[in-house]
């Protein structure tokens, strides 16, 4: 990705010859609102993914190594069921801006409801799947052998899923 954006600056710059910058150029007080912008931008992705990433560490720490793979094999399953609610999140976002823009404050409130609540059934119906539908699972993708340790960890996680679907749904309405 920085190659292509430092081949497209070359080329931009070859076909447009001599581009003089200056400070005129520039709405200094849009400069000082895009850093603040940006600069929470990066500590919330920041904190999303210490948060994301951060099971691995704490169970090592407290269970040992050798659990880790079994939580890594649980965790993967749940990451796999949190990308629908991101396939969905990442359409609400658009419209809520522009129903914002268009200052329609009554449709964009039903947003704030029902996508949480959309967010939550698929929660349920995806938990559901991973308690009881779980362990079968694991054997056919993994072995029998897998199956005692990584089901307790599924269902746990099955739990919390249910409670990121729709705080992840407004977390990308609200950021």
């Amino acid at each position: 990705a920085i190659v292509d954006q430092l081949v497209a600056t070359v080329v931009a710059l070859r076909l447009l010859g001599r581009i003089k910058f200056s400070r005129a150029y520039f709405d200094v007080q849009m400069l000082k609102k895009l850093g603040k912008f940006g600069s929470l931008n990066v500590v919330i992705h920041l904190t999303r993914r210490i948060a994301d990433y951060s099971g691995t560490i704490i169970v090592g720490a407290i269970l040992g190594l050798a659990s880790v793979a079994y939580y890594t094999i649980a965790e993967s399953l749940q990451r796999k069921a949190m990308g629908l609610s991101q396939s969905i999140v990442s359409v609400v976002m658009p419209v809520a801006s522009q129903l914002q823009s268009q200052r329609r404050h009554v449709d964009l409130a039903r947003i704030f409801v029902v996508v949480p609540r959309l967010l939550l059934v698929m929660g349920l119906l995806v938990a559901t799947l991973f308690v009881v539908m779980g362990p079968s699972m694991i054997d056919i993708w993994l072995g029998k052998e897998y199956v005692g340790p990584v089901a307790p960890l599924l269902t746990v996680l099955a739990f919390a899923l249910v409670l990121r679907m729709p705080s992840n749904g407004l977390r990308s309405l609200l950021t």
